[in-house]
């Protein structure tokens, strides 16, 4: 028996309108995209796991026995797997934060920058209310909400591919680039941050405020790049003189406002220490000084070296589209003005940053996050995005080949 038809449209049946077979087909090819993605990012998550921590599950999250020993451990179920004699990675500060993210049980001990890592609250708050405070279920769940987080962007990414006219594989490139790469095996906030970003893209362009509103303060919970997109809407509404939107976004951003004096009054002691080690470099001054080694300083170059290199490059090609932008764009577009501000961060910021591997390859997500969501408008955009995910990918090879 085949759905009842509503007169006068043959493709209508009793539940709504039926989609024509080209939107049909579109959605069919955009679930491929997902399986395919996750499938490439579970088999490289299984092959690091069984090289780097002998088959433990929990050695995605990089835990260090530096910050691991720093107190009585009776807030995790079991012992993860604790890298000894290592600081251990990123990841490790939200497994700690996911067992305690309101500081209540003293979770602070183990966090090398208690008042930074714990104003990042939003990855391990969601994964502590999923899994409804059981210390058993925190690592497999934050584990889940990162892979539903990417698989969300790729599915927003290939979604606004598709309805562009483009095939929806350009939500797979997302899962290639240097910086999910680095996210995906260690477990850090980057992927979350960038789902509630796409989100607050897409919610922007249908004008649905109210999911506009909800993954800004999202996004802002995550990471300062959050920050940077509230910013940004904040400069379009002043520039457009929307005073309703501006007292929207300035009322927003009240509850993250709250949370910092909470963890100014919970964690007296500023993060003076973890803050020396960061600052502003000279703009571009280590990315070519990078370059400049490259061509006349080395006796030898590696693989490794040409594929930084050109990393670097298409870096700097999305940057300058970006402050291009932020100069001269006459439409205020939100996305556009934080495409520039992530350009002008990324400038500022010490050369390491341009490189594909270890902590700096994903501080610079956001570049490569917007190139992707600019492809459909903009031909500019395909040169250095598509070099950006090819060489992240002979990049990896180059590592782990």
């Amino acid at each position: 028996m085949g759905d009842k038809t509503v007169e006068g449209n043959p493709r209508s049946s009793a539940w709504g309108p039926s989609p024509p077979p080209a939107a049909r087909s579109g959605g069919v090819h955009l679930a491929a995209v997902l399986v395919i993605a996750a499938v490439v990012t579970m088999a490289f998550q299984y092959r690091v796991v069984q090289v780097r921590s002998q088959g433990h599950f929990t050695g995605l999250f990089r835990i260090g026995d530096k910050f691991y020993s720093r107190g009585p451990t009776d807030l995790f179920h079991g012992r993860p797997y604790v890298f000894e004699r290592s600081d251990g990675f990123d990841g490790q500060f939200f497994f700690y934060l996911a067992h305690d993210p309101l500081l209540l049980h003293g979770v602070e001990r183990f966090l090398d920058a208690p008042r930074q890592r714990s104003a990042r609250v939003g990855y391990p708050i969601l994964a502590y209310a999923a899994s409804l405070g059981s210390a058993r279920l925190v690592p497999p769940v934050l584990y889940l909400v990162n892979m539903l987080a990417l698989l969300g962007c790729v599915a927003l990414l290939g979604q606004r591919w598709r309805a562009s006219g483009l095939p929806a594989y350009g939500g797979l490139l997302f899962v290639l680039c240097a910086s999910t790469i680095v996210v995906a095996t260690t477990m850090t906030c980057e992927v979350v941050t960038a789902f509630f970003l796409l989100l607050g893209f897409w919610g922007a362009e249908r004008t649905k405020k109210g999911v506009l509103l909800a993954s800004v303060l999202c996004a802002v919970f995550c990471k300062e790049a959050g920050v940077l997109w509230w910013a940004a809407l904040v400069a379009c509404a002043a520039m457009k003189r929307d005073k309703s939107r501006l007292l929207d976004l300035a009322a927003l951003l009240a509850p993250y406002a709250f949370w910092l004096v909470y963890l100014r009054w919970r964690i007296p002691e500023p993060d003076s220490a973890w803050l020396s080690q960061w600052g502003l470099g000279w703009p571009l001054k280590g990315a070519f000084e990078r370059l400049w080694a490259l061509l006349y300083g080395q006796p030898s170059i590696g693989a490794r070296d040409l594929v930084e290199t050109g990393l670097m490059l298409c870096l700097l090609s999305m940057a300058f589209r970006g402050l291009r932008d932020l100069a001269v764009s006459p439409k205020a577009d939100a996305v556009r003005v934080l495409c520039g501000f992530a350009a002008i961060g990324a400038i500022c910021t010490s050369g390491r940053c341009w490189e594909w591997s270890g902590n700096y390859a994903r501080l610079l997500f956001l570049l490569p996050m917007i190139s992707l969501w600019d492809v459909p408008r903009r031909a500019w955009a395909r040169v250095d995005t598509y070099g950006y995910v090819a060489l992240s990918v002979l990049g990896l090879l180059v590592k782990h080949g």
